[in-house]
């Protein structure tokens, strides 16, 4: 009934347990419409000054009130987290709807994907991208329905992906995207540390499936690439992102190898994806494209696929793709 919105971001607790988030008050009021004051604010003890910042864009009302009360309200649901369920069985042995690419990629689950540099992969995550966007089956894959797709880029730029997506649509027999496309945004911070802005994202776009190129670039900033701290980052920012309707989102991750051709990094990584595949190039010089593989070296509530073959073959006729 005061027309005054706060909007929080970026939520962060200290050491001494003190949570932390980025505040943004803005007014809706039709003689005062539009941005107040946005400031990182201690919930656990809002600063002063901060209240008497806020009197002096509108005096009227009684910030220190607002404030106490907004702060105790989104510490609450903060510490509470999701709410406890108790399991009576209503929920099925096998849900419609499981697969999103199916036998790859399930509902509400991080799927991980890697090989060495040149193998394919970021390819084959194109590739997925537009099926999922189109709702469309191919190559022995399975769409459960058209899903919107976030592609989020740390290696690359807009032209190259969109040069990609556009070939591979060309190469389906699809027409140019006139409606609705994939989702690309180019990432420079790490997945933790973008997390608000992706998330904000998944909920304007009511995305489906983001696709993280490539999850070792995701962990930038948090820490040396090959630690526990990165991968339980990455994979804790994955698992935060949820719908409107607060499911988890299906990701698929794209990641290198280490020097023995094994997941780079730590082996959380393994613990926390639910289905890994390695991805395996053939290639000879003078080749118009390559075969790749796909091995299947870990599944939740799946059964263990025999491996997987695709060719990529680039036409540079007027006619092809």
């Amino acid at each position: 009934q005061l027309q005054i919105q706060a909007e929080l971001s970026r939520f962060k607790v200290n050491s001494d347990l003190e949570l932390k988030a980025e505040v943004t008050f803005s007014s809706q009021k039709p003689d005062a419409p539009g941005h107040l004051r946005r400031r990182r604010v201690n919930l656990s003890n809002p600063n002063p000054g901060y209240i008497k910042s806020l009197r002096e864009k509108e005096d009227s009302l009684p910030w220190a009130d607002i404030v106490e009360q907004m702060a105790v309200a989104v510490t609450d649901v903060y510490r509470s987290g999701s709410p406890e369920i108790e399991m009576l069985g209503q929920i099925p042995a096998a849900p419609a709807g499981h697969w999103l690419i199916k036998p790859l990629v399930q509902v509400g689950h991080p799927t991980l994907i890697y090989g060495t540099g040149a193998a394919g992969k970021s390819w084959f995550g194109q590739y997925l991208s537009v099926l999922a966007h189109e709702g469309l089956n191919a190559s022995g894959l399975e769409i459960s329905e058209p899903s919107p797709v976030l592609y989020l880029d740390w290696e690359t730029d807009q032209y190259e992906i969109g040069s990609r997506l556009a070939m591979i649509r060309k190469g389906l027999g699809l027409p140019h995207s006139s409606d609705t496309g994939v989702i690309y945004k180019s990432m420079t911070q790490g997945l933790a540390d973008d997390i608000a802005e992706v998330s904000n994202i998944v909920h304007r776009r009511q995305i489906r499936l983001v696709v993280i190129d490539s999850l070792g670039m995701a962990g930038s900033g948090a820490g040396e690439p090959e630690s526990a701290e990165v991968a339980i980052k990455i994979f804790t920012a994955i698992r935060g992102l949820q719908d409107t309707n607060n499911e988890h989102i299906t990701t698929l991750g794209i990641d290198h190898t280490n020097k023995q051709d094994m997941l780079f990094g730590s082996v959380f990584k393994q613990r926390m994806a639910r289905m890994i595949f390695h991805v395996k190039q053939s290639q000879r010089s003078g080749d118009t494209g390559f075969e790749f593989a796909l091995f299947h070296e870990k599944a939740n509530n799946a059964p263990y696929l025999s491996p997987m073959g695709w060719s990529l073959e680039f036409d540079n006729s007027e006619s092809g793709g």
